[in-house]
């Protein structure tokens, strides 16, 4: 008989409100709260806790502008985009992350069969989350290697903090937009608190260069009791290294 399919536990749906917010472009408050589509610092074009607009969508959130049409407004002319694009209610904001989450549950889970690994709570949460902006293609390649041929979670888990470069961030460093893929703090910082949260079941939103400091400082004692060597931070996720700064 099949194993029951996994779901996303409360911890991880928290976790991720608390990372994905409403984005910038809200008004109203209370019951008449409202939320428009906003450029993620990955460079998509995002509505709601996290929800990437793709092609297919535009009616429903972009007022029939394409993606590509939306994208170039948003950066030339705020206003009419936030004119032409939809309103969103809360109520449709929690609808909508609710289809998000049950479609990477359902796809993750079918991953897990076709591969034929079980993965932990933890392991299957923070899968979850790295779905939002770094897809479920981030599934594969180094992470599914640690999982399925060697089945080293704490590995896998510990490869998480790769996944933070983005293109089309604006540098305050360069004082312009940056198209190349590049390192962008938001990312480490969730990558990192993803990582705290396999390895203690501990929902910590790292949010500074000061709590990423004092991270790494806990993650070592952490890991060195388990014997676990910690290959933190990567290059990439070094402060000097981020572009978005």
């Amino acid at each position: 008989m099949a194993p029951a399919p996994m779901d996303a536990s409360n911890e991880i749906l928290e976790l991720v409100e608390l990372f994905e917010g409403l984005g910038p472009n809200v008004t109203g408050s209370g019951v008449t709260k409202r939320v428009q589509a906003y450029m993620a610092p990955e460079g998509q074009l995002t509505i709601g806790l996290g929800h990437v607009i793709v092609a297919g969508e535009e009616k429903t959130y972009l007022g029939g502008m394409t993606v590509a049409q939306a994208h170039g407004m948003y950066k030339t002319d705020r206003k009419q985009f936030l004119q032409r694009s939809a309103a969103l209610t809360l109520v449709q904001v929690h609808e909508l992350k609710r289809r998000d989450i049950a479609r990477f549950t359902g796809n993750l889970n079918k991953w897990m069969e076709a591969n034929k690994v079980k993965l932990s709570q933890r392991m299957f949460d923070v899968l979850i989350d790295l779905s939002f902006n770094a897809g479920e293609g981030a599934w594969n390649g180094t992470l599914k290697k640690n999982l399925v041929t060697e089945k080293n979670e704490a590995v896998a888990a510990l490869f998480l903090p790769m996944f933070v470069m983005a293109s089309n961030v604006y540098s305050r460093k360069l004082k312009r937009s940056v198209s190349q893929a590049s390192p962008v703090s938001g990312l480490t910082f969730r990558r990192f608190s993803m990582v705290w949260f396999y390895f203690t079941g501990e929902k910590w939103r790292i949010a500074n260069w000061i709590d990423w400091q004092i991270f790494l400082e806990k993650l070592n004692l952490i890991l060195k009791a388990k014997n676990i060597v910690n290959p933190l931070p990567y290059k990439r996720n070094r402060k000097e290294s981020q572009i978005d700064l």
